[in-house]
């Protein structure tokens, strides 16, 4: 019995081996990450070129930097909504223009973000 025992560990000792040896090999073949960085390191990269580009083409101007800030302080989801149910009245055939929201009363308690939140 202790010689079947022993060979039953033994034989355990050398599958567990193999499996430790199998487990390492695949985690170091795991480079995932590594290949992500790199990747959006390229991206970010080549991001950058285009402001630079774009920024030789036109530069940013201070009227240009009030705009975007109206902009942002004017397009809100509720805007958005209205532009897109606009552009599915038109494919259907109905007019694009509708009558007007009514503004919504001050309630007092809005935030300091007013309507706007920002999703990233």
């Amino acid at each position: 019995m202790n010689t079947e025992l022993l060979s039953l560990i033994a034989d355990l000792s050398d599958r567990v081996a193999s499996l430790t040896d199998d487990v390492e090999r695949s985690v170091s073949d795991l480079h995932v990450h590594e290949r992500t960085k790199a990747m959006s390191d390229g991206v970010f990269a080549e991001l950058e070129q285009i402001v630079v580009q774009s920024r030789q083409i036109v530069p940013a101007s201070t009227e240009f930097k009030q705009n975007l800030r109206y902009m942002e302080e004017r397009y809100t989801m509720e805007s958005e909504r209205c532009i897109h149910e606009a552009l599915a009245r038109k494919q259907s055939g109905q007019s694009a223009v509708v009558e007007q929201y009514a503004a919504k009363p001050d309630s007092g308690n809005d935030s300091e973000f007013g309507d706007n939140v920002d999703l990233f």
